[in-house]
């Protein structure tokens, strides 16, 4: 067991994460403010009694549909104050909640849904995911309900007075799942423990900082682990209150947020910071009532982080992460930011850098070059990827769960980061698998041969880019953009979406006949609409 910064809890076999982030204490008061979520420019404040009203009216909700114990329920939805209380019912109650990206298209959705075996999908009409034939989800056993069906009913019980029951669960029982992009083409189902949220503590010293006085602001949607984990299970778990923002977004209206709400902690990806950085005049006015900043999804550029640090004269602090372990490398109040690296392993944590051709050989020396590896003891490690023994078997070596980030550490323990070891493209915060996206290019007419990989047009902006080899007869022009275009906006979500295309005569590939995506440059620049 790794050494922890405090004791476990008291009973293992008598923990549920959701009890241990909304149940009533002296910082979670019924009368204190626990949520104020913003839709463009209208704004509701939620007490703590309002949030275990709202929970407690799910928690009846769900009754009729028989569910039992472990029980998947699909929840898609835009990010809305039924996001946690939802997700949070369903955990208090014994059952795995999958929060999925309202983003997502019709077959994505149904994929997961099937994957995942839910029994219940809870999604809102407004959703273009929606946008299917009624047999998308008959047959399958699967029920599904709209939130615009029952808002009268939660109204109601959020204003109750009533509190959500809490059933007993283990530490290491089932709590929750996300789905992430993978190489192989499908998302995989990342299936999570109730000490997951429990072991979180252990960024609050080591990345976070998050304390009850805190006002918290997250640029993300509530789907991503980033944005759940610090704007929910963080800020909630220590009594702070939390803000959800839904509307449009701009560097602008992010510097606004935070100087109307006067948030104290402010979480992005890099790519927001460069944008704040360069386009808000008055951020240092707007940044006053911060007392630092959160950046994870991509590695922070120094040249960035000394912006944000000129401009503002805010700590910015860096975390590496993902959706298998949340974040567990990182600077923070105890930790001193180090440039160029994202920082130390949190105290508690189990983190090796193992050879790359050998991961049973020791952890490799202080600054060689290796795989980031977690042990399985590490608590807020991921129990396995549902459903998916060949994934699983992939990325165990004994005791050790294989990241595919390559790392190497320094003297003083510090993580210095050298990308992927797969094919995994991270944009804009995004895990997007390049088959997944090759598999519907390839449906094109036009498309003879396809492959997908990373392209960085500048420091710290990295873009999916489609290499595409056309059938005879075709002809890339703006017509067979569009059209391209138009099938990928229909079967993918949009941070999936290629950026960048390139056409060649032949793509390489080994003996074998498998792509080598590494070899693949991007040349001809003929769209570039995500600046």
């Amino acid at each position: 067991m790794p050494n922890l910064p405090d004791h476990l809890p008291a009973h293992l076999d008598d923990f549920n994460c959701a009890q241990y982030v909304t149940e009533p204490t002296p910082a979670r008061n019924k009368d204190a403010i626990a949520l104020t979520m913003i839709h463009d420019q209208q704004r509701e404040d939620w007490t703590w009694a309002q949030i275990w009203g709202r929970m407690h009216g799910w928690q009846n909700l769900l009754e009729p549909y028989k569910l039992q114990r472990g029980d998947r329920i699909v929840i898609c939805l835009p990010n809305c104050p039924d996001i946690p209380t939802l997700m949070l019912a369903a955990i208090a109650s014994g059952y795995v909640p999958v929060v999925l990206s309202p983003q997502l298209r019709a077959d994505e959705l149904d994929f997961i849904t099937e994957h995942s075996g839910a029994t219940l999908c809870i999604d809102t009409s407004i959703l273009p995911s929606t946008d299917r034939p009624p047999s998308a989800f008959e047959g399958g056993g699967v029920a599904r309900l709209h939130l615009s069906d029952v808002q009268e009913t939660l109204d109601r019980a959020q204003h109750s007075g009533k509190v959500p029951t809490y059933v007993q669960t283990t530490f290491h029982d089932p709590a929750y799942m996300v789905y992430t992009s993978g190489t192989t083409g499908q998302p995989r189902g990342v299936l999570h423990a109730h000490r997951a949220v429990w072991a979180r503590r252990m960024m609050f010293d080591g990345w976070t900082g998050i304390t009850a006085q805190d006002t918290v602001l997250h640029s993300g949607q509530l789907n991503w682990t980033y944005a759940m984990g610090i704007a929910i299970f963080d800020a909630w778990a220590k009594g702070a209150r939390s803000i959800i923002y839904e509307g449009p977004r701009s560097a602008a209206r992010w510097a606004e947020l935070i100087r109307e709400n006067q948030a104290t902690v402010f979480a992005a990806v890099p790519s927001l910071y460069r944008q704040l950085c360069r386009d808000v005049p008055t951020l240092a006015k707007d940044a006053q009532s911060l007392r630092h900043a959160l950046c994870a999804g991509e590695p922070l550029p120094i040249p960035l982080w000394q912006r944000w640090r000129d401009i503002t004269q805010k700590p910015l602090f860096e975390a590496l992460g993902m959706s298998e372990c949340s974040t567990y490398i990182s600077s923070g109040p105890a930790t001193p930011t180090r440039p160029g690296s994202p920082g130390r392993p949190q105290q508690g944590r189990k983190v090796a850098i193992l050879n790359i051709e050998d991961p049973d050989l020791p952890p490799c020396a202080p600054n060689e070059v290796g795989m980031i590896a977690i042990h399985r003891d590490e608590l807020g490690l991921m129990l396995s990827y549902f459903n998916n023994e060949k994934a699983n078997e992939k990325a165990w070596r004994g005791d050790w769960f294989l990241t595919g980030d390559l790392a190497t550490l320094d003297d003083e323990g510090y993580l210095h980061y050298h990308g992927r070891n797969d094919d995994t493209i991270i944009t804009l915060g995004y895990r997007v698998g390049p088959t997944e996206v090759e598999a519907v290019l390839i449906q094109h007419p036009s498309v003879r041969d396809v492959a997908v990989n990373a392209h960085s047009p500048r420091e710290g902006l990295t873009l999916v880019c489609a290499h595409i080899v056309l059938n005879a007869g075709w002809h890339w022009d703006e017509q067979t953009q569009r059209t391209v275009e138009a099938l990928v906006a229909e079967h993918l979500a949009e941070y999936k979406h290629p950026r960048l295309y390139a056409v060649h005569e032949e793509l390489p590939r080994n003996r074998s006949g498998k792509v080598l995506r590494k070899q693949l440059r991007y040349e001809t620049r003929l769209n570039q609409d995500a600046s």
